[in-house]
């Protein structure tokens, strides 16, 4: 039996995964969000890299957001008990280096 000072559903991060499933942005923890719009034939999920800017190099930047993204948007699909067709909208810079680390993430 829970005997904590604090709410059982504060304590154990409860709390923060239903406020998480019910918004439409999702806040990534590099600064970078998900916008997360259902309609009646789809699930559409658009990644975009918000706050965070990287140290650099463009493509890193967009590719840590896209990785980061790709776990979040699994989680979301599983707590939201989503269904149906998705839409996924990554960043694919013009001439990308990692395509496929993108596409092995979201397998």
């Amino acid at each position: 039996m829970y005997e904590g000072r604090e709410p059982i559903f504060y304590a154990f991060g409860i709390e923060l995964d239903i406020s998480r499933a019910l918004d439409r942005r999702v806040w990534l923890k590099s600064g970078g969000y998900i916008v997360i719009d259902q309609t009646e034939a789809m699930t559409v999920i658009d990644v975009n890299t918000g706050k965070f800017v990287g140290k650099g190099d463009l493509e890193e930047t967009i590719l840590k957001t896209d990785l980061e993204a790709a776990k979040e948007i699994a989680y979301q699909i599983r707590i939201r008990n989503l269904g149906g067709d998705y839409h996924y909208r990554l960043y694919w810079p013009g001439k990308t280096r990692k395509p496929r680390k993108r596409f092995f993430c979201l397998c």
